[in-house]
């Protein structure tokens, strides 16, 4: 059963309203550099759930600025779709067997195969279309 976008934002919101309910307020994704090429593709092949992959750098300013823009989303996504973010120095194996030629890049899994893949900056609009097609809202 699919919900749309908005009655999803509609049952978060009163499940924060209601005790015992799940619902996170904030979602903080860290940076995960203890990836390997190998344990990435397992996650990304075993979830049930869209993976979105965020390949960026400390030291690149539109990746960190994505990066906050990819947590402020991510909460209306909780349980609908999965949150990966990449540091491409630490985790250069990663990077290359992705074929992350340019940073920031932002994949997106479905089914374990790669449906989307966007390079360079993208505004939150863009990030949220990019998620609700692939989730079919």
């Amino acid at each position: 059963m699919r919900f749309s976008r908005s009655a999803l934002l509609i049952l978060l919101a009163f499940c924060g309203l209601v005790a015992g309910c799940a619902a996170s307020e904030t979602a903080v994704i860290p940076v995960r550099d203890d990836l390997t090429d190998k344990v990435l593709t397992q996650e990304i092949k075993n979830s049930e759930v869209p993976v979105l992959v965020l390949v960026g750098a400390t030291w690149c300013d539109p990746c960190v600025d994505l990066h906050r823009r990819i947590e402020a989303v991510a909460p209306d996504y909780e349980g609908w779709v999965r949150f990966v973010s990449i540091n491409a120095d630490t985790s250069l194996s990663v990077a290359n067997a992705l074929g992350i030629n340019r940073v920031p890049t932002i994949l997106l899994f479905d089914g374990g195969r790669e449906v989307q893949r966007r390079a360079g900056f993208i505004d939150q609009d863009e990030l949220t279309k990019m998620l609700d097609s692939t989730l079919d809202l």
